[in-house]
């Protein structure tokens, strides 16, 4: 009889969006009247709703996703901190049978509604004993660009739980911000291959100098996969220190045919990046065959493009000369992996 009596209010009252009609049927013993009273209260946009809905936070468990949803309709500052209540009073060994970490993400959403004004609110809900919320939350984090989420986030990176680890991983490289340099480095020092990936993924967002060089030592991993990316974010950060990281693994890999791709790989993020440091070590690479040079023909083909392709660029520079053995260029270039202080307590792997 209740729910018809809902039917019948919905019904009569059309597009007329009044709260009075259903602030009485929001503590109703039926829970399909509460879902109706909460979802149409959020629907009037009335601020007289939210103490009534704030409550029903608390205390309807079975609604708690239709709360959140109406919460959504307001941008007021009184929903933040009920929000954030309700995600440190989430256990740890929440059960998705009631659709727990589904309330997770609709809070977060919900908080994240308020923009600039959320991240203080998200940054503390890093301290929740949930690892769910501390994993959605740290996500979250990434996509506002507030650097006063840097910190808090580089705090994560010493979670106990590695899902949470990688989320601060993957949010601290969208935040772009160098100050992260140094504790992302540091976490590459993982057995895990997906957090190796993860770290040097988010220092290619990064793209200074000391990311550059902190990406090189994955250039030595034990995965070629890893391997592969880092030579491929190398290439994308354009700096003189990629050069000197790039060519000092082709000089230092073994010559077998196993390691051709990567070889190859190397050259052409050298022919990407398109610096002129570049031209005496891939000239060098392919003048002196007999003397150590490099032997293997697709190698030294892919040297000729690359080589090919930065004087092509040089060439197009207004002011610079077209022949590219007129361009100066310096007599050293950085050693990046041992040059590197950042990652002096960082072993090397057994293959280097």
């Amino acid at each position: 009889m209740r729910k018809a009596a809902v039917d019948a209010i919905e019904k009569e009252l059309g597009d007329i969006l009044s709260v009075e009609p259903w602030l009485s049927l929001i503590t109703d013993s039926d829970y399909s009247v509460r879902h109706a009273a909460i979802k149409n209260l959020g629907r009037t946009g009335d601020p007289v709703a939210i103490e009534p809905l704030l409550t029903a936070l608390t205390s309807d468990g079975n609604n708690v996703t239709t709360v959140i949803e109406a919460l959504n309709q307001f941008r007021d500052p009184r929903v933040t901190e009920p929000l954030l209540l309700k995600l440190q009073s989430i256990p740890d060994n929440l059960s998705d049978e009631r659709g727990q970490c589904d309330d997770v993400r609709d809070i977060v959403q919900a908080l994240s509604r308020f923009g600039q004004q959320a991240v203080a609110p998200l940054c503390e809900a890093l301290k929740c004993e949930s690892k769910e919320v501390r994993f959605t939350v740290a996500e979250a984090l990434g996509a506002f660009g507030d650097k006063q989420a840097i910190a808090p986030l580089i705090g994560v990176l010493n979670d106990v739980s590695l899902k949470v680890r990688c989320s601060a991983i993957r949010s601290l490289g969208e935040l772009g911000d160098p100050r992260a340099v140094v504790s992302l480095s540091r976490q590459y020092n993982n057995d895990d291959a997906g957090v190796r990936w993860a770290v040097i993924s988010a220092l290619g967002k990064i793209r200074t100098a000391d990311a550059a060089l902190a990406i090189s030592y994955a250039l030595r991993d034990k995965s070629a996969e890893i391997q592969k990316r880092a030579i491929t974010l190398l290439a994308e950060t354009r700096h003189v220190e990629a050069i000197g990281a790039l060519a000092d693994f082709m000089s230092d890999v073994r010559p077998q045919d196993s390691s051709r791709d990567l070889r190859i790989q190397c050259v052409k993020a050298l022919g990407e990046i398109g610096r002129a440091e570049a031209l005496p070590l891939l000239k060098n690479r392919l003048s002196f065959k007999a003397l150590g040079g490099e032997q293997d023909e697709h190698v030294r083909s892919a040297i000729a493009d690359a080589i090919e392709r930065i004087e092509d660029g040089i060439a197009k520079i207004k002011g610079l000369p077209r022949s590219a053995s007129d361009v100066p260029v310096p007599d050293r270039l950085p050693r990046p992996v041992s040059g590197v202080p950042i990652l002096d307590d960082l072993p090397r792997s057994s293959s280097d």
